[in-house]
């Protein structure tokens, strides 16, 4: 795959630790706009959560217009990250930071690409990572690539359409790559040794955090992650930026040491329970912590004998139970539960495992907040 097209949508770990914020301080935007899931009336779509990962929100560029900049006295659009940080966001296609400027202005990232390229990750690390991805409305001053934290993508918008293909594809596993060593292969990790082993990147004089951008070892576990677990789009022919290193497609050591990555997985509850097309839907949905859900059928599939006593259990984003629910059927196709019925149970990610009387399983994810 070509790199120079990340002229267009540049791409880089640095994030906002190595770039120039305009400044720091908490975030003023709930934390709670981030789980809002359906159309709010104002007409922006509000963040969506990826069919495959409960743990895993992308706000469209609208909703983060809408909901997570401000506009300071002086005109300059503000957008404050998941981290707290605040940035300027360049609005001006003719500002000085931006080298290859478009009459047109800035175009965001297709959201429903960004999802449909996540959802087709595998399951068990989609099910082991929790993140927000802002599809930026226009790019941060002093950080115009995408970057990625542990717990945050953040998708710049390019300069030429980003429509669904290669370029932003490729993008969305690549900095959910970056998601991934954050959360399972953080720095320090004697793991690290083994990776850059089988990579053939050991010479720290070569390979280090601020070599040339192909030579960072961070970027190197993106783009093999890519290549490895993004769908045929993402990976392209199987080449990484760096052209002096094969393709891991072939190397089943480094394919092994990849999938070992997730650890445990999801259970088998989940895994039994996860299909191509949902059959039930949970309201409200974020649900509050100690409230009442309602289920529902959405149709597909037909009733069963002993439906009133369908199970249901609480699966958190990583696969380990959280608790039981009991579920009261109303008779007419809905059944409604209490989750201060579930111990302990934290605001966070869950998948809910629903068993028919007959055995068969479906799940639904739900967001559980404060």
């Amino acid at each position: 795959m070509a790199h120079a097209m990340i002229d267009n949508l540049r791409r880089s770990s640095d994030g906002p630790a190595a770039a120039r914020a305009w400044f720091d301080f908490p975030s003023a935007i709930s934390a709670l706009s981030l789980l809002v899931l359906s159309l709010n009336p104002g007409g922006v779509r509000a963040a969506v959560t990826v069919p495959g990962a409960p743990g895993v929100q992308v706000i469209p560029a609208d909703e983060v217009l809408k909901d997570h900049t401000v506009t300071a006295p002086d005109g300059t659009l503000l957008f404050t990250d998941w981290e707290g940080v605040t940035w300027r966001l360049i609005t001006d296609p003719s500002d000085p930071e931006i080298t290859n400027p478009s009459a047109d202005g800035f175009y965001p990232a297709d959201w429903n690409a960004v999802v449909s390229t996540l959802d087709a990750l595998p399951d068990d690390f989609l099910w082991t990572t929790a993140c927000v991805v802002y599809v930026l409305p226009y790019p941060r001053s002093g950080a115009l690539s995408s970057s990625a934290t542990d717990r945050a993508i953040y998708l710049s918008p390019g300069v030429q359409p980003l429509e669904d293909g290669p370029v932003l594809r490729s993008t969305v596993a690549h900095e959910y790559g970056h998601v991934v060593h954050y959360t399972l292969l953080p720095d320090g990790d004697v793991r690290w040794d083994v990776y850059r082993k089988l990579r053939g990147i050991e010479d720290e004089s070569t390979f280090y955090a601020n070599a040339a951008h192909a030579y960072r070892p961070h970027e190197i576990f993106a783009e093999d992650f890519r290549v490895l677990f993004g769908d045929p789009v993402a990976a392209g022919d199987g080449s990484v930026e760096n052209p002096e290193l094969d393709s891991p497609q072939y190397d089943a050591d480094l394919i092994e040491f990849f999938e070992s990555l997730p650890g445990l997985g999801a259970t088998a509850d989940v895994a039994e329970a996860r299909v191509p097309q949902a059959s039930w839907q949970v309201f409200p949905n974020p649900a509050p912590l100690g409230g009442q859900v309602v289920l529902q059928r959405t149709g597909g599939e037909a009733a069963v004998d002993g439906e009133g006593e369908l199970g249901a259990i609480l699966v958190d984003a990583s696969g380990r139970r959280a608790g039981e629910l009991q579920l009261a059927p109303d008779g007419a196709g809905r059944w409604s539960a209490s989750l201060a019925d579930v111990a302990g149970l934290r605001a966070g990610a869950y998948w809910l495992v629903l068993r028919n009387a007959d055995g068969t399983a479906r799940s639904v994810s739900l967001r559980v907040i404060r």
